[in-house]
């Protein structure tokens, strides 16, 4: 089982199409022979095999809803906290990404809380973990329409990634916050924000923030018109310290 989940580990970072056999097989094999953590794990890793990027043409989310509630269900079981929050945020991303009736993203709220829970819960913090599970909240909120409780969460979440150093959170928490702003009125500081998180985006790699704006119907900053330039000018050439800081800033201005 460790050989399969470690080749399915591999693939899966490689979008390489082997990745189903893989993970399937460790599937199979931990429900023949595994004990219910190996069948958790197992259930969460086969689960993600139906949501890949150019191996699904389309994504199966019940199919991976079914999974990850079975590892859920397992993970609860050995009480294993860590586990748990793991499996519960992964229930809730399939519901905060992309469109959903209103019914289905409070029940994606609930997985999503219950994974902050789990992880505020554990002795030793995981600030990655914590900063994901506010990015999904915040999403989830956000499709409410909700949006000082989404501002409230992508805020946090910021805060942590930039302690946690990590790149790829901050810039879609930027992207986030652009967002929200936007939605209150205040279009200027949303292409501020837009100006910021392309050229943070831009100087570290961060490939994840254009393909997330496109999924998510988010303005890029190919998409600004020349009459609001200027917006996005002043946000093209900031730090990323004062990218955060604007960033900040702007999840608490209420309006225009």
């Amino acid at each position: 089982m460790k050989a399969l989940e470690t080749s399915g580990g591999l693939a899966y970072w490689q979008a390489d199409p082997k990745v189903v056999d893989f993970y399937r097989e460790g599937y199979e094999l931990a429900h023949a022979e595994g004990d219910t953590a190996d069948r958790a794990r197992a259930a969460y890793n086969y689960a993600f095999t139906f949501s890949i990027p150019g191996i699904r043409i389309v994504p199966d989310r019940e199919a991976a809803r079914r999974l990850l509630e079975e590892s859920l269900v397992g993970y609860r079981t050995i009480e294993d906290r860590a586990a748990i929050g793991r499996a519960a945020w992964a229930l809730a991303v399939t519901y905060a990404n992309g469109a959903h009736p209103p019914e289905e993203l409070l029940r994606g709220r609930e997985y999503g809380l219950e994974a902050l829970r789990e992880h505020r819960g554990l002795a030793t913090r995981n600030l990655f973990d914590e900063g994901w599970d506010l990015h999904t909240l915040g999403l989830l909120a956000l499709k409410l329409g909700e949006l000082d409780e989404a501002a409230d969460r992508f805020r946090e979440a910021l805060e942590l990634f930039v302690t946690a150093a990590d790149t790829s959170g901050i810039v879609l928490q930027l992207t986030n916050i652009a967002e929200v702003v936007l939605r209150r009125g205040d279009t200027e500081r949303h292409d501020v924000l837009v100006g910021a998180w392309s050229a943070l985006a831009q100087r570290t790699g961060v490939g994840v923030a254009d393909s997330f704006a496109t999924t998510e119907g988010r303005a890029t900053a190919a998409d600004i018109p020349a009459a609001r330039r200027t917006a996005l000018e002043r946000g093209l050439t900031m730090t990323t310290d004062d990218a955060v800081a604007y960033g900040l800033e702007s999840a608490t201005a209420k309006t225009a």
